[in-house]
Parts: C-alpha cells; structure tokens; sequence
C-alpha cells in the first residue's frame, strides 16, 4: 500500500502531501508511517528525507524522489498538520487557516493535485477541502457557497463532512478568513506597516489597528462557564484571584507538589512560545532562533498568569519534554500596596530519548501579583 501511494505521487506528478492526523491517537495507530527517518526504497521508488521544519501547529517534510529506470527527480512536501485535536475540531481555525495558507504559497501552479488524507480520508480532509474551496471562491468571485460544495463532496465520497461539529467548524473558519484575512507580516516590512496601522483616518477617527483589534475581539468566543470547571469547583475557588479571570480546562498544567498536597490547581494556562506557521513574522522570528529555540524537540511552553501561595514549589510536567520549577517565593522581595507572591519560574526542555541534547533554553519570568512577566532570556 506504501509502494502504492508513492507510485500515485509520481505518476500524477504532486508535489505537496496534506497529513490531518497524527500516527497514533487514543492508543491506536491511525496511519502508517509512509516516510523515511532517512532514505528508504519503496518497491522501485527512492525517498530520502532532505530536510523537516517544525512549527507549533504544523511539520513540513521535504522529500526527494528517484524511480529506477528514470533520470528526473521529484521534490515533494509534507504539510503535516498536528494540532488537530483527537476528539472533535480545532478550538480555534486560526492556525489551520494559516496551514492552508502555507500549503497553496508553497504548491507550484504548474503542479500536479495536493494529496490530502487524514486516517480515513473522509471528516478532516473534508473539512480541508471544503475549506481551501471556499477560500478561493471567496477571493474570485466574492461569495461563499459551503452547502453546495459539501454535497458535491459527499456525492464523489461518502461521509466527507461526518459530523454537524464539522460543519459549524467550517463556517466559523470561512468567518474569520473573510473577516480578518490574512494578518502575517513580513519582518522587514512591520515598522512600515505598524506606521501605518496606527495612523489615524480623520474621516473615520479611527485607525486600522484599532478596527482590527475590535476584528479580533469578535471572532474570540468567550469563555462558557463549563469550559473552565475545573477553576470553578468548591476547593479551588479561593486559588482564583478574580472569578472573572479563568482558564480553560485545556489549557491547564499539571502540577506536581512536593509537599503531598493532592490538589494540582494553579490559575494559569499553558500556551506555546514556539512561532504560528506562516510566512511572516511569527515564522521569520522562528527562523532567527532556529539555533537555539526551535531545533529541538521538547515544546516550550510558557505559564501565563499564575497566583502562588506562601510557600508554593511545584513543578510542571508534561509529554513535550518541558520542565518548570518555581523558587521559594519567601525570600523574594514583595512589591504593591495589596498582598502579592513574588516568584521566578525557570523552564527548560528536555532532551527526548534517542537524540542528542539541546542547548539549554532558560527562560526566567517575574511574576507580580500573577501577571507581570519579566524579561525571557536565552542561553
């Protein structure tokens, strides 16, 4: 089946491959892995592995392909897309918008169709498809039209679109695309264009920055009550500094306490420091750490927003391969007129078995009254 798909890539002459699924999920493998670490023969197809770009939602994978008997030699990419959840849809469309927007800035014109499958080929790739439709659609003709585009979908392949989540997901997606559009910059143009996102339209009174940041407040859903059960139950309630302020259950750390206290509740949420895929300054400020950030395969991640108690040492553990500890809070020197815990919080990844270890990343944030964050170094 492997020798299978490779022979179809060369034959129809693609050049990028969409991956929607992880290998395993739940426990179960969902797909094969159809790749090389780093150069293998597939029945009389070469593959070597030229190179893989990590981002924080996304994998790129260039390949090399040689056929015997053939002297042309194929490069194909593999858009592998990680952050789609194992249960339901993305939370937000913003990152797999931007995923669809790498995939067609990448795709050569004159090339053949993009190969996209999930596990089963049917839910996710049709939620791609629908969606990169639909964002051409939009652009040429200036209308969407999803209902019809699904139908004729579901009638080439059953099940394309599986479920109602889906199908609203799709049209939050198409929303925000419409709505914000595209918001990537360039590094070399940002002071040029921030310039100009804060120049002031005397008709209007208003300013590009400002219409965009009521854009974004739009399309942010709030919080629901249940999303965020865990902060609200009984012997959690007095860890919350304010009520209002609460994180999500999914975003939660695990805490592990050194004292034995078996409750593992922080207010604070995890969220990645690595750049958003794309082509424009998330990716390019990537670039310029690659050496020392985003080479690695632990996940840094960055507690946001905690509120510590006297005394407070735990440390954060989770799959990536990060490490946070929190220092003694006592001996630091308290500031503001209200009570606060002044503590340092030292993050570092660590290296995954079978590969070497990274230079350490240290990371160290002041937190004041739970929300000033100090300077993040690097060594």
């Amino acid at each position: 089946m492997v020798y299978d798909f490779w022979r179809m890539v060369w034959q129809e002459h693609c050049s990028s491959i969409v991956m929607i699924t992880k290998l395993v999920e739940v426990g179960r493998v969902k797909c094969s892995r159809y790749w090389p670490e780093d150069s293998d023969m597939y029945g009389d197809i070469k593959i070597t592995l030229v190179k893989t770009e990590t981002l924080a939602e996304y994998v790129v994978r260039t390949f090399a392909l040689e056929r015997r008997g053939y002297s042309a030699r194929h490069e194909v990419r593999q858009f592998h897309f990680t952050a789609w959840p194992e249960h339901g849809v993305p939370y937000h469309a913003t990152g797999l918008l931007a995923f669809i927007r790498r995939v067609k800035a990448s795709t050569p014109p004159d090339a053949g169709p993009v190969v996209i499958h999930c596990s089963a080929g049917t839910g996710r790739t049709g939620c791609y498809i629908v969606l990169d439709v639909m964002l051409d659609m939009a652009e040429c003709e200036g209308v969407v039209d999803i209902y019809n585009c699904v139908k004729t979908l579901c009638s080439r392949r059953v099940n394309m679109i599986q479920t109602e989540e889906q199908y609203i997901f799709i049209h939050d997606a198409i929303l925000e695309a419409c709505l914000c559009g595209e918001t990537t910059i360039p590094v070399s143009e940002f002071k040029a264009t921030y310039k100009e996102m804060i120049r002031i339209d005397p008709q209007s009174n208003s300013s590009q920055l400002r219409e965009e940041f009521q854009t974004l407040n739009s399309v942010t859903p709030p919080l629901d009550m249940e999303e965020c059960s865990i902060a609200l139950l009984p012997r959690n309630r007095d860890k919350n500094r304010s009520m209002d302020v609460l994180p999500p259950d999914r975003c939660l750390p695990f805490l592990i306490s050194t004292d034995g206290d078996p409750n593992n509740y922080i207010n604070a949420a995890l969220t990645d420091v690595r750049a958003w895929g794309g082509s424009g300054l998330g990716d390019s400020l990537s670039q310029q750490y690659s050496g020392r950030l985003r080479s690695r395969r632990a996940e840094p991640r960055a507690l946001v927003g905690t509120r510590l108690g006297p005394g407070s040492r735990v440390s954060v553990c989770h799959c990536s391969g990060t490490r946070a500890g929190l220092s003694d809070p006592s001996s630091m020197e308290l500031e503001g007129t209200e009570r606060c815990i002044y503590s340092q919080i030292f993050i570092e990844p660590l290296p995954c078995a079978g590969h070497r270890p990274y230079p350490q990343i240290s990371a160290l944030l002041d937190l004041v009254c739970g929300w000033r964050v100090g300077t993040v170094s690097t060594q």
